[in-house]
């Protein structure tokens, strides 16, 4: 699963311009400042992670680099990947999905700040 020089400059590339343009929300003279969460304060820009791992292309190359990076650590010693809720477990099921074309078996799992509440796995 190693990429080409080539390829994963393209996949990196790819990825870099699609955070740029719809990821990262910037105050401007068209778009006024971001309520923050001190009151009465505002952010002039904010990085909006969920919106690239919830866009197909932009998982399936995350999943392409993550391994390109990482396979020969884990062919010498097999990890887990563990994904911070909320905005890892698509992050991670990108990262399983691009393992799992790969015959690579990996094992996912998701942390939470908090035990849930209500419903079942409260854990």
């Amino acid at each position: 699963m190693i990429l080409s020089y080539a390829d994963r400059q393209q996949h990196w590339e790819w990825c870099r311009e699609y955070i740029d343009r719809e990821c990262i929300y910037r105050a401007d003279a068209e778009h006024p400042p971001i309520p923050s969460k001190k009151p009465g304060g505002t952010y002039v820009w904010q990085f909006y992670l969920r919106r690239a791992s919830f866009n197909p292309q932009f998982a399936r190359r995350l999943g392409l680099l993550f391994w390109d990076h990482f396979l020969p650590v884990y062919r010498q010693q097999p990890f887990q990947v563990c994904a911070c809720d909320p905005s890892g477990p698509p992050i991670g099921a990108a990262i399983q999905a691009a393992a799992t074309r790969s015959d690579v078996p990996l094992n996912l799992f998701v942390a939470r700040r908090e035990p849930k509440g209500i419903g079942t796995d409260n854990f």
